[in-house]
């Protein structure tokens, strides 16, 4: 079977060839052929872009000699108040920093001896006019240089502490090795969670932990645990532009193998029950800096993610549950101007429980936990991600009593994990304006009854 992967891009042809390729790969479906995960860390581009008449792009020396600071998130950057280039530009002027930004500009002036210049968001279809650009970027946890980067803020949650293998003092400004090792821990809608992400072994390691406690007791009524590795990759992403338009743009995650294993234990208590749903937002990612056409920045990051969602309410409910899965797949998306085509497989996996999973009460109950590792967010640095792909594991427990006077609706015990890759856009900043979408790209559900018996609601 075709692999979902593709040679160094050949100018305009690249486009077609991926398209075609994810194509191959959706309709070989769950091929027992594992894709061979990049053994050295490599990057190959195609940038044949032309910028829209007008747009400025800083001469390197402006940048190299004049920039002082950067800040793209806030679109400020402050120049020394020799750049005569900085001058010259006027409100409303397109301009792109190469390795650093690009936006509109809103205002320059001079402030403390130096020039500052504000910049207005701007789209990638406010620079390019025409061309291709192209990225290849094969991913060796062995010898990639590692950055850890604490997401500034998420909504919800607090207490942030993050702790590296080494001292951050260290890494700045010195050549000491960036670290291969972080812990973080934080605070979100009740719950205590501590992560840890270490490469080692030609793998990345991930282990996270949750607990709660209950708001008028101090006993732990419920944990969660997550751990497991995945392998290198290999990132291919093309866009294509025609007369300031967007015409192709696809993405997809080629090579990846992992294993995660979830468990669980939950009770509730007299006086707590456990109903929140709960969306896990790990503060830390790993990211990945990579050069695009006219010195544009993009930003490859690789996160975690997670949810909790518990149904606790039954007099007496509890549950418990264990689970591993394991697997390597490929991943992807192509779009064009009216529509788009998912691609990727699960070539191999086993998915099966590890221990009892379990959930009883009187009355309906259940448990769920989901890890998105990896999930993997592109965009502009400094802006946020237009494209993302991800592959999450979720598992779950329920209990429903089933009828007792009539007995026509059997009792039910049923567990379940389902593995699934997920790919999703937000496509303003390419240049298609208000096109938002979520795709599963390929999924695998395995089911457990109590005695091996399918139940239903029906009493079927």
């Amino acid at each position: 079977m075709p692999e979902l992967r593709v040679p160094a891009p050949r100018m305009l042809a690249v486009v077609a060839i991926l398209a075609a390729l994810l194509v191959t790969a959706t309709a070989c479906g769950e091929a027992n052929e594992a894709p061979a995960a990049p053994t050295a860390t490599h990057l190959e581009t195609t940038f044949d872009v032309t910028p829209r008449p007008g747009v400025h792009v800083l001469d390197a020396a402006t940048v190299d000699t004049g920039l002082v600071t950067a800040e793209p998130a806030y679109g400020e950057y402050r120049f020394a108040a020799t750049a005569e280039e900085i001058r010259r530009l006027q409100p409303g002027d397109i301009v792109v920093i190469p390795g650093h930004g690009l936006g509109s500009v809103r205002a320059i002036f001079e402030h403390a001896g130096q020039l500052v210049l504000r910049l207005d968001d701007a789209a990638l279809d406010d620079v390019i006019q025409d061309g291709l650009a192209s990225w290849r970027y094969d991913v060796a946890w062995d010898d990639v240089a590692i950055d850890y980067e604490q997401i500034a803020s998420l909504p919800g949650v607090t207490d942030v502490e993050v702790v590296y293998d080494q001292p951050q003092a260290t890494r700045i400004g010195s050549q000491e090795p960036a670290p291969r090792a972080a812990t973080v821990s934080f605070r979100q809608s009740g719950w205590e969670f501590v992560v840890h992400l270490e490469a080692r072994e030609s793998r990345l390691y991930f282990d996270l932990t949750g607990e709660l406690a209950a708001t008028s007791e101090a006993a732990t009524i419920a944990t969660v645990a997550a751990s497991g590795w995945v392998s290198g990759f290999s990132y291919v992403s093309a866009m294509r532009y025609a007369e300031g338009v967007p015409t192709t743009i696809s993405s997809a995650v080629n090579g990846l193998e992992g294993e995660t294993a979830i468990s669980w234990t939950a009770y509730r208590t007299p006086r707590t029950t456990i109903t929140q749903a709960v969306r896990v937002d790990v503060p830390i990612a790993i990211p990945f800096i990579i050069p695009g056409p006219l010195g544009i920045p993009f930003s490859l990051q690789l996160k975690a993610a997670g949810r909790i969602v518990p149904d606790l309410e039954a007099v007496d409910s509890s549950s418990g549950g264990s689970w591993k899965v394991a697997y390597s797949s490929d991943q992807g998306f192509t779009l064009d101007a009216s529509s788009g085509t998912v691609g990727g497989g699960l070539l191999a996996n086993t998915i099966g429980t590890t221990g009892d999973t379990i959930t009883a009460g009187l009355g309906p109950a259940g448990f769920g936990v989901g890890v998105e590792f990896p999930r993997f967010e592109l965009g502009v640095a400094g802006r946020p991600p237009f494209a993302f792909i991800t592959v999450e594991v979720y598992s779950s427990s329920r209990w429903t009593p089933g009828t007792t006077l009539t007995s026509n609706i059997r009792p039910c015990q049923h567990a379940a994990t389902r593995l699934a890759a997920v790919g999703g856009y937000r496509l303003d900043m390419v240049g298609w304006e208000g096109r938002t979408q979520q795709h599963t790209l390929w999924e695998r559900q395995v089911d457990t009854y109590l005695n091996k018996r399918p139940c239903t609601s029906s009493g079927n």
